[in-house]
């Protein structure tokens, strides 16, 4: 019945396949797409009844609706509730703009970017302690079951889908330069940065004093804290600069507004470390900047 493009759905086959499946090698963990190979099921007719794709950053569209047509079309399953956050990173802008609430969504696929009909949403909430990781395999087990649901009901009848309403917002990929840390934004935007570009490219910043200045220093994980904490601290800096040293916690950076305790970190071409091991080599104090 149906077909299969990216890794996602490769977990788990959504029916029995009848006239033909399109395989894409997903063994690498990119979620890059491939290829398409469609395969005869011995009846002498190619292409499958039913495509389904889900979380392929480089698909060729056209390609895959051409196939799609010979039978009943291509539905996508994309993670976030659309329109919002239409394109490849879906998951991280939604971390990195500080969303509660995201979802997985299924619709007909068209040429243009995740515009097509929806046929079924389903709402997803974001956990204060979820990254892209976590998050991810959260949206995972719930695109296989809205899957599931989505074959239920274009299996029952003519499914046209619903126009997409809402205000339109884009998810491209991320670069590398979307994870250098601006200190000068909030600390709770900077914990967002880092929960969203985890594992890459990373949040980090260029170290600026100490025997680390000029290299680039990764913050993996770091927590918003109290301005009151640091009533000792009399005169004020600025963004970027460390306030205190934290035995055994890690060290406090002061951000355009809040404070950042930073207590794991991972050095260029390093490993990760706790934030404090790191300072025993780092001769980095309060009063020198990141």
């Amino acid at each position: 019945m149906a077909s299969c493009c990216g890794n996602i759905i490769a977990r788990q086959a959504p029916r029995p396949a009848a006239r033909a499946v399109v395989y894409v090698n997903n063994q690498t963990g990119t979620d890059q797409f491939d290829g398409l190979a469609p395969v005869p099921a011995g009846d002498g007719k190619s292409g499958p009844l039913l495509t389904i794709m889900a979380a392929v950053k480089k698909a060729p569209v056209s390609a895959v609706i051409q196939i799609a047509n010979t039978g009943h079309g291509c539905f996508n399953i994309h993670f976030s509730l659309l329109p919002q956050y239409r394109g490849a990173a879906p998951i991280q802008h939604a971390l990195i703009h500080g969303e509660s609430v995201t979802g997985v969504s299924s619709f007909w696929l068209e040429k243009t970017l995740d515009s097509g009909p929806l046929l079924l949403q389903e709402k997803v909430a974001i956990s204060v302690a979820d990254d892209a990781v976590s998050l991810k395999e959260t949206l995972i087990s719930r695109g296989v079951e809205l899957m599931m649901r989505t074959l239920d009901k274009i299996s029952a009848g003519p499914c046209a889908g619903i126009p997409q309403d809402g205000v339109v917002t884009f998810a491209p990929s991320l670069k590398k330069d979307h994870g250098r840390i601006d200190w000068s934004k909030s600390a709770q935007e900077i914990v967002n940065l880092i929960r969203g570009t985890k594992p890459w490219p990373g949040a980090y910043t260029i170290v600026q004093d100490g025997k680390m200045a000029g290299k680039r220093l990764k913050i993996l994980r770091a927590a918003v804290v109290s301005p009151d904490d640091f009533s000792a601290i009399v005169p004020p800096v600025a963004p970027g600069c460390v306030v205190a040293l934290h035995p055994a916690a890690g060290f406090s950076v002061q951000c355009g507004t809040g404070i950042l305790l930073v207590s794991e970190v991972q050095r260029e071409n390093g490993s990760a470390m706790s934030a404090w091991a790191f300072l025993q080599g780092a001769s980095l104090n309060p009063g020198m900047y990141v």
